[in-house]
């Protein structure tokens, strides 16, 4: 066998010594070497990564087989993958006698890609022993270790909120109750050395809660430390009252129809600066609160609202700035608005509107235009929509009271500036004087009572009477 020159390479990957021979033989131009760190060199490599060498297969038969060269180092795994280093030609039996064939440069190793991890690069594989005869270059190391990416600066911690709690905190479970309902006054303190409550309460200290229930609206002061102090007002309302909606509008001498459907129609009267009001609004008692509805054809107060059979209200006479009105009106729930109808024989505001029993309607007294007290009376009838002249009471009155009697069909008519009263005979269509009240009344109230007495009241006195 010949003896083989022999050319050592030195190079510093990780720390350490890949030691390679190349056969005689084999060339390669010196030129194409370069330095590197530490006085090593690099071995130059083919273009094209992984391709096989073309070894001579015909000569020196008797050589050994070609050792397999060492593996290539893995690429490093970056922030993406590194290119797969190529792998070395294979290796050709030499032939006896036969010139070994060169081995395939290994192909470039990828790069580790720089990102926020660090790869790791390849590292080479020591070479297996080189059988005699034959040289074989190992894989070239893997891809270079990326750069670690910078981690993101944590983010502050925020302050917790700090302060001294208030010193005292006062309040009521409930703060509007009826007679005879309670309500239960909570608190909450600090340094507390004495805490006390008037309205005959007296010292609280040690607890955090009473029970009280006032006859009528109290406030309760809480003392602390006989400096500081909180307050709470438990509202009872007078006979057990209680607020709800306020009207659209505020008025006076208006008139309130309780409808079919369970609203309330609330129409025309005197408004702020006495002015005279045509608007008219509905109550929602399910919801407490008022809302505006259409206004009626004519501004009036003094007048009457009787609900009819059909579910619609009669709107009679009144007064305006015109003075006592003649015309009346209908209001239609379902549409929610006014239309005019036929109107009195005479003009007429505080008045009487009774519905009788047979459908019509017995309108009587009142004040003229002229100032003076009507001593007539007349009926409305629905089905024509016109009034009609019927008997005249036995004196003239204003603001008297008009009841329909229980199983006579009869109205009485009480009071209006005078003490007499009188009764209407529907079927006759005339007035009987009957009983006298024991003081004369006007603007007063008449109320059927279950028993079927009237209970008369007021009217310019603090006196009331039962009539039977």
């Amino acid at each position: 066998m010949r003896a083989f020159p022999f050319l050592f390479a030195r190079l510093d990957v990780t720390g350490l010594c890949v030691i390679a021979a190349l056969a005689a033989g084999c060339t390669f131009d010196s030129s194409q070497l370069r330095a590197l760190p530490d006085g090593a060199v690099e071995l130059p490599m083919a273009p094209d990564a992984g391709a096989a060498g073309s070894g001579d297969d015909t000569a020196n038969p008797a050589d050994a087989p070609i050792a397999t060269g060492g593996n290539d180092g893995s690429a490093g795994t970056g922030g993406g993958t590194g290119g797969t280093s190529g792998m070395g030609g294979s290796d050709a039996l030499a032939a006896t006698g036969g010139i070994v064939g060169s081995d395939g440069p290994s192909g470039t190793g990828g790069a580790g890609i720089t990102d926020g991890s660090v790869a790791t690069g390849g590292v080479d594989a020591l070479d297996a022993p080189v059988a005699t005869g034959d040289t074989r270059t190992g894989g070239t190391a893997g891809g270079s270790t990326g750069t670690g990416g910078t981690g993101g600066t944590a983010g502050t911690t925020g302050t917790g909120g700090t302060g001294p709690l208030p010193a005292i905190v006062f309040f009521g479970s409930s703060s509007t109750i009826s007679a005879g309902q309670s309500s239960t006054l909570t608190w909450v303190v600090r340094g507390a050395t004495s805490l006390s409550i008037d309205q005959g309460v007296g010292s609280v200290l040690g607890v955090t809660y009473i029970t009280v229930a006032p006859t009528q609206t109290t406030t309760y002061t809480l003392t602390l430390n006989d400096s500081v102090s909180a307050q709470v007002t438990v509202t009872v309302p007078p006979d057990g009252f209680t607020a709800t909606g306020n009207m659209t509008v505020s008025r006076q001498y208006h008139t309130a129809t309780l409808l079919g459907n369970g609203t309330v129609l609330v129409a025309g009267g005197l408004g702020s600066a006495n002015r005279y009001l045509q608007s008219a609004e509905l109550f929602i008692p399910s919801a407490g609160t008022f809302m505006a509805t259409g206004n009626m054809t004519a501004a009036r107060w003094d007048h009457t609202a009787t609900m009819l059979p059909s579910g619609k209200v009669l709107i009679a006479g009144g007064t305006n700035s015109a003075g006592s009105l003649q015309s009346a009106e209908l209001y239609a729930p379902s549409a929610g608005t006014f239309t005019a109808t036929g109107s009195m024989t005479v003009a007429r505001g505080g008045h009487t509107a009774t519905l009788l029993g047979n459908g019509m309607v017995l309108i009587a007294g009142g004040e003229s235009p002229t100032g003076k007290n009507l001593q007539s009376a007349e009926l409305y009838d629905p089905a024509a929509g016109t009034f009609t002249a019927t008997g005249s009471m036995s004196v003239a009155r204003q603001y008297p009271t008009a009841t329909l009697l229980p199983n006579s069909s009869m109205v009485l008519i009480a009071g209006g500036g005078t003490a007499s009263a009188e009764l209407f005979d529907p079927a006759a269509g005339i007035f009987a004087v009957t009983g006298t009240m024991w003081v004369a009344r006007s603007g007063h109230t008449a109320t059927l009572l279950a028993n079927g007495t009237v209970l008369i009241a007021g009217g310019g006195s603090a006196s009331a009477e039962l009539y039977k």
